[in-house]
């Protein structure tokens, strides 16, 4: 693999990481608060 499929694949991963933590702390605080 090339490093820019490396640095892309990396920087997914790190979106759907970070979309997966907003989505989960979004739907925690919706729990708790309703």
């Amino acid at each position: 693999m090339r490093k820019g499929n490396v640095v892309l694949l990396l920087f997914l991963l790190a979106m759907a990481i970070g979309w997966g933590i907003v989505y989960w702390f979004f739907f925690a605080e919706n729990v708790i608060s309703g």
